[in-house]
């Protein structure tokens, strides 16, 4: 039997030395056969293999990552833009239709002020020349007097110059009716104080009281308003004394007959 060696003893709380082996001889736990690692000495820079895998692992591990992340960034910009679109169609109609519609008010508005110049234009026009048919109307009328005081002044005999004055007088009442501008009829009628003004009032017995005896200036009427109301003499009733002078011209015997029992009317 081969000697052993005797044990030193290891005090407790310091390790045990490694015991070094032979070079050739392998570990006592490692079966023959098997793969051994290559052995790492102090002074050597090379670095075990699984050293090297586990660097790489983790140098891979960030851009893996940003991988990850740049493919969600993806996804989520495409979902994004895909919700967003219809939002953004919908925004450019709802633009489109509002400027289509400030287009049309504007339109609007410059028709409407347009409108209201043109409307004022035609209403000053309108007043301005309002008198223009009445004018056209009444100058034939005053070329007639013209000739009329022409042939005034060389006549000899004044029936012709009435007449030519009668047929003037004619020609201007007939250029105011045909403007609806007609004679107010006064004499004979009863007073109106709408149409006719009374400028003095007298007894007569020939028309009742409150009546036109004469007409003073003539009135006209534009339909159913006064131009100028006529001027007018009102009858007062018949005169005061009228009464007492047809009771004095009375036969006193017809009273006493009217007082006479026995007479035969009664």
């Amino acid at each position: 039997m081969a000697d052993r060696k005797p044990r030193r003893s290891i005090p407790e709380g310091k390790p045990r030395p490694q015991e070094e082996l032979p070079a050739d001889e392998p570990p006592a736990d490692i079966p023959l056969g098997a793969p051994a690692s290559a052995p790492v000495s102090s002074g050597s820079n090379e670095t075990p293999a699984s050293t090297n895998v586990n660097e790489s692992a983790r140098s891979c591990a960030p851009s893996l990552e940003a991988g990850e992340d740049s493919i969600l960034t993806t996804e989520g910009s495409e979902t994004g833009a895909a919700a967003e679109h219809p939002l953004t169609a919908q925004l450019q109609q709802l633009e489109e239709e509002l400027k289509e519609t400030r287009d049309r008010l504007l339109r609007a508005h410059a028709e409407l002020d347009n409108y209201r110049k043109r409307a004022a234009r035609e209403l000053e026009d309108q007043r301005r020349y309002a008198e223009l048919t009445l004018l056209r109307d009444l100058i034939p009328v005053l070329d007639n007097m013209h000739r009329a005081v022409q042939a005034a002044q060389n006549a000899t005999d004044p029936q012709g110059l009435i007449q030519g004055f009668q047929m003037v007088t004619a020609q201007l009442e007939e250029v105011l009716a045909r403007h609806h501008c007609l004679r107010i009829e006064a004499e004979g009628q009863p007073f109106e104080p709408h149409f006719h003004e009374a400028v003095a009032q007298e007894h007569s017995t020939e028309v009742p009281a409150n009546t036109v005896l004469r007409v003073l200036q003539q009135g006209y009427r534009l339909f159913d308003r006064v131009v100028r109301p006529a001027r007018v003499v009102v009858c007062s009733g018949p005169p005061p004394s009228f009464g007492s002078a047809t009771r004095e011209n009375q036969d006193p015997n017809e009273n006493k007959k009217n007082l006479d029992p026995n007479s035969p009317g009664n």
